[in-house]
């Protein structure tokens, strides 16, 4: 799999990109875990990681490759 280039965002741009392309995925994160696990706490874990990782490595974010794979990639 081919590395994405690296963006040089702003804090503010950061936070912009992470609250209306990830959060609003949160609830479908949330299920996709618990189907995964069984388990309300484990899901909610899984969710947590998942987010934190997806705002660490958010230099890396592409829009296009959010819109048809989501968040499910991380």
């Amino acid at each position: 799999m081919e590395e994405a280039p690296k963006q040089n965002y702003t804090p503010t741009e950061k936070n912009d990109i992470f609250n209306d392309e990830f959060l609003p995925h949160i609830n479908s994160m949330y299920n996709f875990g618990y189907r995964l696990t069984f388990d309300q706490d484990d899901a909610k874990d899984l969710v947590q990681d998942t987010y934190l990782k997806a705002y660490r490595f958010i230099e890396s974010f592409q829009k296009e490759l959010m819109q048809r794979h989501g968040c499910f990639e991380f």
